[in-house]
C-alpha cells in the first residue's frame, strides 16, 4: 500500500499518559470509520529504525487530516517517541486504511464497548453518525482504569441522542461503576438488539464477546478485529 507523508498539524495531552495527535496530509485519506492507519517511523537519531505501529483512527473520512489516540509505554522506544518528542510540523509516512471492524449504516441500533486506548475507532463512528445526523441510537461502555484517561469526555458528554456509561476500574473516589465489564453488567446494562462492537485489550474484548454471546447476541452482531 502506497505511503503518504504526514505533518503533525497538533497535539493534545488527554493526561499524563494519553495524547491525541494529528496529522495534516497532501490528499485526503478515504476509509470507513472503525478503520486504521499504520504510523512508519524512521528516525535513526532517536533509536527507531524502520518501524511500523497501527492505531484506529479517531477523526473523520475524507479530510485533509487523521487524527490518531496514543497511550505511553514506557518500555516502547516508539511509543516514547509518539508521546514526548514528537512535535508540531515534524513529518511521518502513513498508509492505510486498514480494518474489518467498520460502521454499518445498515445497524438498527449500536453498542459500543472500549477498553482504554480502543475507544478511538468508536470516536470516529460517533462524530460520523453526529454530523451526518444519521438516527441512529448509539450505546457507548467506556471503560478505563483512571476517571482522568477517559479521553474525548467533554465531546461525548455534549454528543445529542447518545447515551454513555463510564467505568474506572482503579479510582478510589469515583462515584459510578468500578467494577470490570462481567456478564452480570451485560445482562443488567445493556439491551440485546442491533450491532456490538467491542475494542480493547485482546483478555477483554474475548472476555466482553462471549458475555455477549451467553446474553444471547447473535455472533454475526458482534464486530471486533480478529488477529
Amino acid at each position: 500500500m502506497d505511503k503518504l507523508k504526514a505533518v503533525v498539524s497538533s497535539t493534545e495531552y488527554v493526561s499524563s499518559s494519553l495524547r491525541i495527535i494529528k496529522f495534516g496530509l497532501a490528499n485526503n485519506l478515504n476509509f470507513i470509520p472503525g478503520q486504521s492507519i499504520a504510523i512508519h517511523i524512521n528516525k535513526k537519531e532517536d533509536g527507531i529504525d524502520n518501524e511500523t505501529r497501527y492505531f484506529s483512527i479517531t477523526s473523520l473520512p475524507n479530510k485533509h487530516f487523521v487524527e490518531i489516540l496514543v497511550k505511553h509505554n514506557h518500555q516502547s522506544v516508539v511509543s516514547n517517541f509518539l508521546f514526548s518528542t514528537l512535535k508540531e510540523d515534524d513529518d511521518l509516512e502513513v498508509s492505510g486504511p486498514y480494518g474489518k471492524a467498520v460502521f454499518r449504516s445498515d445497524a438498527d441500533r449500536l453498542t459500543l464497548i472500549a477498553g482504554g486506548t480502543g475507544i478511538a475507532p468508536f470516536i470516529s463512528m460517533i462524530r460520523h453518525i453526529s454530523e451526518n445526523k444519521i438516527p441512529m441510537p448509539v450505546h457507548l461502555i467506556y471503560s478505563s482504569k483512571k476517571a482522568d484517561e477517559f479521553a474525548f469526555k467533554r465531546e461525548l458528554d455534549k454528543t445529542k441522542n447518545f447515551k454513555v456509561d463510564y467505568i474506572a476500574t482503579q479510582e478510589q473516589n469515583w462515584e459510578g461503576h468500578k467494577k470490570r465489564i462481567n456478564l452480570d453488567y451485560v445482562q443488567e446494562k445493556l439491551v440485546n438488539e442491533g450491532l456490538f462492537y467491542v475494542c480493547g485489550p485482546k483478555q477483554m474484548v474475548s472476555d466482553v464477546a462471549n458475555y455477549l454471546k451467553v446474553f444471547g447476541v447473535p455472533e454475526g452482531n458482534i464486530i471486533f478485529e480478529k488477529d
